[in-house]
């Protein structure tokens, strides 16, 4: 079976939440995306700002990245709730995971798709942070993603099915620790 390997940044870090995307996704690892900062400013079809992966070229900055390995016949799927061609397109890049280089794609926001001043909805940015604590990412990079202000949902049904994910999320994170 051909696979492609997914870099996630945002909501999809969580394997319960790609799960709903790409239900046979594995997890590969973790990885650091040098040279790039992650900024809450994608603007959704929903109105609110999601995570792009903005490159910087800077090595100060970073985002940490959990790596997946997803059926290319579940990619479509991926694509289109990314919204690829609408408001992200996708970039191959190189990345190194457990001292192995492997080239994989991301999902990066269209220059058009930007707005620096929308927020996220608290959902989303509760789905980004259980993301980076699954993947037991560095406490600096979790506090720094935390800072990030966020905003109520007012859509009740999507706000409804939304925190139904983060409390499968929270079951998740909880029980990998025993």
């Amino acid at each position: 079976m051909k696979t492609n390997i997914y870099i996630a940044y945002g909501s999809n870090l969580h394997p319960v939440r790609l799960a709903k995307r790409c239900p046979s996704a594995a997890v590969v690892g973790t990885g650091l995306l040098k040279g790039w900062k992650l900024a809450f400013r994608k603007r959704s079809r929903d109105g609110s700002a999601k995570c792009d992966a903005v490159r910087t070229g800077n090595l100060k900055h970073s985002i940490c990245v959990a790596v997946y390995e997803i059926p290319s016949i579940e990619k479509s799927d991926l694509d289109r709730a990314e919204g690829l061609g609408i408001g992200y397109h996708s970039e191959e890049i190189l990345l190194e995971v457990s001292e192995t280089k492997m080239r994989g794609f991301l999902y990066v926001a269209a220059q058009t798709a930007l707005d620096e001043e929308l927020l996220p909805y608290n959902w989303y940015k509760a789905m980004v942070l259980l993301g980076a604590r699954f993947h037991s990412f560095p406490k600096t990079y979790v506090a720094e993603l935390n800072t990030t202000l966020a905003i109520s949902d007012s859509n009740v049904n999507r706000s409804k099915k939304n925190w139904q994910i983060v409390r499968e999320m929270e079951a998740t994170n909880q029980n990998q620790f025993f």
